[in-house]
């Protein structure tokens, strides 16, 4: 109605459900628009004529959640999908033309110099397929579900509610501090690749 051909969508449920992509990406290919838009995902593979069609329907980004690299952390805190299946979906949406941006979350409790390693050699190792990396310091959430139930995470809330202890290992104030290191390491990667000539 407006002539609005370049835009943003914010809108976490993009590709939750396969018929509700499949429509949208059919009915703006068939506007014969010359849309321009990104969006952000959740990784999920529905194969390569996916990307092929949504690059067909305008989109120039997506922008992912990988949060960690970690196996271990995502074993423990979300269970997403492998990190092969995860370099899989860059790849096919970079092939497609699609770029892409990645998040991850540093700091996130009982992360350590292994994890930190482990994200640093995966974006490393996948650079070509991502166009731009969001670094993200982990904040605690009082009404997330570790701030609800930190005893299954290995956690205790602490003396002012304002964090979480490792039981039996890091108090929240060396974790703050280890965190703030870590995040410098990984942000060094993301400035590199996000300004890379």
């Amino acid at each position: 109605d407006y002539g609005i051909e370049q835009l943003f969508f914010v809108n976490s449920e993009f590709n939750i459900e396969r018929r509700y992509c499949e429509e949208l990406i059919a009915a703006m290919i068939e506007t014969g628009r010359s849309w321009r838009w990104s969006d952000c995902c959740r990784p999920k593979m529905w194969g390569n004529d996916f990307f092929s069609r949504t690059r067909r329907a305008g989109c120039e980004w997506l922008t992912w959640g990988l949060d960690t690299a970690s196996s271990r952390l995502d074993a423990l805190y979300r269970h997403g999908p492998t990190r092969k299946i995860f370099a899989d979906i860059l790849h096919a949406s970079r092939q497609a033309g699609i770029r892409n941006a990645v998040n991850v979350i540093v700091g996130m409790p009982h992360e350590d110099d292994a994890d930190i390693n482990e994200l640093l050699r995966f974006l490393k190792k996948h650079r070509n397929q991502i166009s731009y990396i969001t670094v993200l310091r982990y904040v605690f959430i009082p009404h997330s579900d570790i701030g609800i139930r930190p005893e299954r995470y290995g956690l205790r809330i602490t003396a002012d509610g304002r964090g979480v202890d490792e039981v039996g290992k890091r108090t929240w104030s060396e974790h703050q501090a280890w965190a703030s290191r870590a995040f410098e390491r990984v942000q060094a990667l993301a400035i590199d690749i996000n300004y890379r000539k």
